[in-house]
């Protein structure tokens, strides 16, 4: 029996049909999905967070790598603050801000933009010293 339905096949959520149990392992357009929590019925699933992780790790990793030994750990750990701080902001702000002025679109395009800067900021880092923060 199917534990989730897309609504639309272009969607990146599915929806629980039934009460799923924690522990349980199942797939979903080829996406294996394992909930460590019972899932409702009627919630939605994200299938797209498996983007998430790695580009987090590799801005930890960056950090680590440019501060000096006694610093990386402040580094690593400011690095993760910011990350977990950025869904408070990308939930609750985005979020008023979509149902003040009207929509996603824009947002959309900011955070494409603020992703093109963040790049931008994290490519000028390629050719500085290892461990120096110079």
């Amino acid at each position: 029996m199917a534990e989730f339905i897309k609504i639309n096949a272009a969607d990146n959520v599915a929806v629980a049909i039934h009460d799923v149990e924690a522990g349980g392992c199942f797939g979903i357009d080829g996406i294996q999905i394992v909930p460590n929590t019972l899932i409702p019925a009627g919630h939605k699933v994200a299938l797209a967070g498996f983007l998430i992780y790695g580009p987090q790790a590799l801005l930890g990793v960056t950090a680590a790598n440019i501060a000096t030994k006694k610093a990386a750990f402040s580094a690593v750990g400011l690095i993760g603050f910011m990350s977990y701080l950025s869904t408070i902001v990308t939930g609750v702000v985005f979020g008023a801000l979509a149902d003040k002025f009207g929509g996603w679109g824009w947002i959309f395009i900011t955070m494409g933009g603020l992703s093109v800067i963040g790049t931008v900021l994290i490519l000028s880092l390629w050719n500085l010293k290892e461990g120096t923060g110079e």
